[in-house]
């Protein structure tokens, strides 16, 4: 396709994952491509709820009266929320597929309001202990903390070392925050 226009990519991303797909799987997932994510866990995650219901999933964020999921940790859609974005993707009053024209809003907003026409609401992805499930991080930022949180460990792998603590803490940093 050749836009940069991100909203006009997403709405064709999700129209073919849905028109291809919607018979075979109950959730869509769609992600930028430096978006670090472990599916896994995601899946774990997803055992616990409900596909038939109206949400979608992410690490939610609010502008003005706007709750979203932002793009920047990726956003999990049910089946239910497939089929009701879809329906109004053909509807450019309550969907447009382009921008206003005085400004431009992003194009995880520009979901949000789609969805919140169709009822369907965000939902902020948290495990029991309340903490966020979608990382917002990237993948630099995440070594760094780790070196920063775990300065022994830098300094034993410049060396050619094995690591001295425990890998599972190491990996614990790098997929719980």
């Amino acid at each position: 396709m050749e836009t940069n226009d991100m909203w006009l990519m997403m709405r064709k991303a999700y129209k073919y994952a849905f028109d291809k797909y919607r018979d075979q799987y109950n959730w869509f997932f769609l992600a930028r491509p430096t978006t670090f994510a472990i599916i896994e866990n995601l899946k774990y995650f997803l055992l616990k709820k409900d596909p038939s219901q109206p949400f979608y999933l992410g690490h939610t964020v609010k502008s003005g009266d706007l709750e979203y999921v932002s793009m920047e940790g990726g956003i999990v859609l049910s089946i239910e929320s497939m089929k009701r974005l879809n329906s109004l993707l053909s509807i450019p009053e309550k969907c447009p597929e382009q921008g206003g024209m005085i400004w431009k809003i992003s194009e995880d907003k520009q979901l949000a309001v789609c969805l919140k026409y169709a009822g369907v609401f965000a939902e902020n992805a948290e495990d029991s202990e309340g903490k966020d499930i979608f990382n917002t991080k990237s993948v630099g930022l995440f070594i760094k903390e780790a070196m920063t949180n775990h300065p022994n460990q830098r300094k034993n792998s410049y060396k050619g070392e094995k690591w001295k603590s425990n890998k599972k803490e190491m990996c614990k940093v790098c997929a719980m925050k």
